[in-house]
Parts: C-alpha cells; structure tokens; sequence
C-alpha cells in the first residue's frame, strides 16, 4: 500500500519548539499510513540535544540555520536556501497534504498550492499571535508573506490559534476575509508527565522557572527581590538558554545561594526536574498582545508535574485556568505589590481540594490528528 503523504514546514529550529515536538511524537505514535517529512532548520546558538523520532516512515530534514541574531547576509542567505529547497522538495514528492507554522514557513506552501498541486490541502498553525502593526513594522519578508497567505484562509483546511484570544483578534484583523475552518490548538505536555499533585507543607518554598529571561519583558527582578526578602523561606531556580546578557550580569551579582541560574534543559528531561519544586512561575510583563493573551506552555507543564503555578495579572490569557479551593493553585498575582503576598499563604491547607490536570496533548491533537491521517 502507498502511504499518504504530509510535509510539515517548521522554518524555526523543532528544538525551541515543544508543541511542534510533541505533535510528530503523537503522529509517530498514532498513525502508520502516513509518510510523515518535517522540514526545519538548525539553531547555531542553542547547543540543544538534537529532536529526533524513531520510525522509518518519519524523517527530519535540517536545512540550514535561522536566528535574529545572524548578521543580515547570512540570514537571507539562509532563507534562500531553506525556501528553495522546501520548493524543491515538495515538487518532487508531490504531498497532498501540507502543515505550516507562522508566516514565515508559509512561502513554500503557497508557491505548490497554486501552482503546483491546487488540490493539495493547507492546515496553518500559529504558536504566537503577531498584530498587524507588528507585520507592517517588522521584516519585510514576513509581511509579503502575511499579504499572500492571506489568500488561504478562506480555503486552508485547518486555521489554529493556541487560545480564542488570539483566534478571535487574528479573524478581527484581517475582515473583510473570513477564516473558514478555525481551530484552537492549546499548548499541552503528554500524559506521560502526570504526577501527583503536590503537597506544599514546608519551608523553603522551592520556586522554579523556566523558558527564555529578560529583565525588560519579565518580572525576573522584582522576584529576585522579593525571594531574597523571604529569609531562607524561599529559594528560586531558573533553566534558561536564552537570557539577555543583562539579565545574566543581574542574576550573577545577586550573591545569594537562594537564586541560581543554571543552563536550559532538554523538553523530555523537564519533568523530572520539575519534580523537585514547589511552584512553577510565569513572568511576562504584558508588554505586547502576544504575551498579554497568551497561557504560556509552561503553565501546563508545571501543572503536569504536580507543581501550582503564578503568573502575573497582565497576562489576561490565563484567567480562565486559575483555581479556587484546589491544589494544585494557578494564583494571579499583581508583581507590583509582591512585597504584601505573605509565602504562609502559599502552604497547602486542609481546606483545598487535590485536582488532576487534564491538560495533555493526546486529547487537544486529537481533531488535527484525524484530518491529517484521514485517508480519502
């Protein structure tokens, strides 16, 4: 029998990318009538244990390296080669079936659909939402994208956002034209995460967090302080790979044993060192749209593991998943007024209830799953 065929074209390195990295180990694990190619790059700055899987019907292909922080020549040099090549590729396997994520994977996918093969279906996913004053302020070639992907919508077989904030303001942005398959796709760990919730009885309260830092878009100084005001009652570790060079100097000359930065961590180890904590925490100041209506992954994540979780009251895309009378706790807090939230307050009580997440990707896959296994 002669396997169907689905391209993924994910320009962004698959390792930066937990989502992505989930949904092939969940295809990979679902379906054996699917050829199944990722398309992507490699990162020349994050020395990440390279994302791989393990069928024979599966296979990664690394065109070239993609990073901000690449001087412009080899930037565009890298798009060349990564655009070209995707072309290529797709004309020669012929795939009726193509997933792209965020404007910048979708030329490729644009150029074969209309000239190549009109009868091939589009699904499109977003990990982040990107305003149309950002499109017209930032590169160039992403907003010629955005101008020409536009045209799929109306068509494309699958639209995703990763929450209806972000669904709701990308369908107010681009009317008159209509998206006609939207779809929200969350964030979520796989169920081989699940831990028991945790009891928090103790001092130190142990804090964790972990993604990117930035002293500019994150409340990172002000709970430095505020965990070293708690006398020993506290301590916070942080796992990052990317972190602003003034936030390393910041964190450096804190002299203190109970805040350590320490390197990142690979995706499928993560759940084992979150084991060791109390509370998992989310930064993000709010200073764009994208941040302000997001849940982050790492929400979903910590809770998996059994840890509670903080995020600051601007992120007004978390609302929805906060807690009352259970642990573990999703607690909103105002970062500006950290210095009256009291860490006694913090310790399971007999009052809360224990509440299992429900929040693996197995289940929210599930409906992208069936259209692109779907033989017709």
């Amino acid at each position: 029998m002669q396997l169907d065929k689905l391209v993924i074209i994910h320009f962004a390195p698959l390792e930066l990318y937990p989502p992505i990295q989930n949904l092939l180990r969940t295809l990979e694990g679902q379906s054996v009538s699917l050829k199944l190619y990722t398309l992507t790059t490699r990162s020349p700055f994050f020395k990440l244990p390279p994302f791989h899987l393990s069928s024979q019907n599966s296979k990664i292909i690394r065109i070239g390296i993609s990073s901000s922080k690449l001087v412009p020549v080899v930037r565009y040099w890298n798009y060349f080669l990564y655009f070209g090549f995707s072309i290529l590729f797709l004309v020669l396997k012929r795939p009726q079936k193509i997933l792209y994520f965020e404007t910048i994977s979708s030329w490729p996918a644009i150029v074969y659909k209309k000239i190549i093969n009109t009868s091939c279906e589009i699904f499109i996913h977003y990990h982040e939402y990107t305003s149309p004053k950002e499109y017209s302020e930032g590169m160039i070639l992403n907003r010629y994208f955005h101008k020409m992907e536009k045209e799929f919508y109306k068509n494309a077989r699958w639209v995703s956002h990763t929450n209806e904030f972000r669904m709701d303001k990308l369908k107010n942005d681009i009317k008159p034209i209509t998206i006609q398959h939207p779809f929200v796709l969350p964030n979520f760990p796989p169920s081989s995460w699940r831990r028991k919730p945790k009891v928090i009885s103790n001092f130190p309260v142990k804090f964790v967090y972990v993604g990117s830092l930035s002293l500019n878009s994150m409340y990172a100084q002000e709970f430095a302080e505020w965990i070293n005001n708690q006398n020993g009652r506290a301590t916070w570790d942080i796992y990052s790979y990317n972190y602003s060079e003034e936030a390393k100097e910041f964190f450096s000359n804190l002299n203190t044993r109970r805040i350590t930065l320490h390197s990142g961590v690979s995706y499928y180890d993560l759940v084992s060192l979150l084991e060791g904590y109390d509370i998992g925490m989310v930064l993000y100041r709010g200073v764009s749209d994208n941040h302000i209506f997001s849940v982050s992954n790492k929400v979903f994540e910590y809770l998996a593991a059994g840890l509670s979780v903080w995020f600051p009251s601007e992120i007004v895309g978390t609302y929805e998943y906060q807690t009352v009378g259970t642990y573990p706790m999703i607690c909103k807090l105002d970062f500006s007024k950290l210095e009256s939230q009291s860490i006694e307050t913090m310790l399971t009580n007999d009052n809360l209830i224990e509440s299992e997440t429900r929040f693996y990707c197995e289940n929210s896959l599930k409906p992208l799953i069936d259209l692109l296994t779907y033989q017709s």
